[in-house]
């Protein structure tokens, strides 16, 4: 697996965990997938620039460190189930 899949992979990986309802502080993040702090932050910095098409405010994601927790907030698409 190339270096850039296996990032891919574990980014998306980090995503869905740090969502979950309990949500993720940044120590539980970075045992669990094998992060140092610098390249989570790394990571979360290169989410910033995922969404869709028109890549407008309400169309990417935002992922950051607050204090000891990591935040994940979705796109407006992304937030609720197409009708």
């Amino acid at each position: 697996m190339s270096r850039t899949a296996g990032r891919l992979g574990r980014i998306l990986a980090m995503l869905a965990w740090v969502m979950a309802p309990e949500g993720a502080t940044v120590e539980q993040v970075c045992s669990r997938f094998g992060y140092k702090p610098k390249t989570l932050i790394d990571d979360l910095d290169l989410v910033f620039v995922c969404g869709l098409p028109g890549y407008g405010p309400g169309a990417l994601m935002v992922a950051y460190v607050d204090g000891d927790e990591v935040v994940i907030e979705m796109a407006d698409y992304f937030s609720s189930a197409p009708s």
